[in-house]
Order: C-alpha cells, then structure tokens, then sequence
C-alpha cells in the first residue's frame, strides 16, 4: 500500500533568509569593458586583414571600410542604448533607436548589394526583396 505523504508546515526559519551579497558593480562594469575591448581589438584585426586583402580592388576595399565601421557604429549605438537604463529619457532613447534602425537597415542593404553582384538576375531580385523586408520589418519592430 502506497503511504500518503504528510503535509509539511511552513517552517519559520526560511522567512528570514538574508540574500547573499550581490557582486560590485565596478567588479561586473569591467568584464564587460575587457569583452568589449577583446571584441573590438577582434573586429579591428578582421578589418586590417581583409583590408589588406581587397587593397587592390577599390569596390572591394570599400564595402570592407564601410561594413566594418557601420558595425562599429552600430554596436557602439546598442551600447550606448543599453547604457541607458530603464529610467531613459524617451527622446534620447528614440534617436538611439532610429540610428540604431539606420545602420542595421544600411549594413543590410550595403550586405544585400555585395552578394546581389555575384548572383544572377532572379536570384538577386530575391535578394534586394529580402533585404528590404528586413529594413522594414526592423522600422516596425524597433520605431512603431
């Protein structure tokens, strides 16, 4: 025969738990400034390599130029959104994210015409399609 098992009254001691100490926030701000300097010394070595690669072919230099410092821009942009915390200010809080809106919707455009390049005629289309889907799926996801 199964045994029912007895009911447990709440025990007073576990009221009173004491939480334990929390970590400083300097101690968390900094490892997220060392990830923040490793990412970006990472970024900048891809940037130099690739430009070293593409050095002789000028449209292939500059989409490397301008899609690293657009994702620089725009990491630096989220960072800074993040930054302000939930008591924002709604102004400064909705330019943030229409440049955050701007620089993603132009990392994805300058990203869609690199490969539309190499693609033939249909296959490109498809692609400019989907690349202004995402600009504008991301204007009514991030500003409306």
């Amino acid at each position: 025969m199964a045994v029912a098992p007895k009911a447990v009254a709440p025990n007073r001691e576990f009221r009173d738990i004491t939480l334990p100490p929390q970590p400083r926030r300097e101690r968390v701000v900094n490892e997220y400034r060392s990830c923040d300097l490793f990412v970006l010394v990472f970024i900048l070595l891809n940037l130099s390599f690739n430009a070293y690669r593409s050095r002789h072919h000028r449209t292939s230099l500059a989409f490397v130029l301008f899609s690293y410092s657009d994702l620089l821009l725009l990491l630096f942009s989220v960072r800074r959104f993040e930054q302000l915390g939930d008591d924002r200010p709604e102004k400064k809080a909705r330019l943030l994210k229409v440049a955050i809106w701007i620089q993603s919707t132009a990392l994805t455009l300058g990203f869609s015409w690199r490969v539309a390049q190499v693609m033939p005629w249909g296959v490109a289309v498809a692609i400019w399609i989907m690349g202004g889907s995402v600009a504008v799926g991301g204007f009514y996801g991030l500003l409306l």
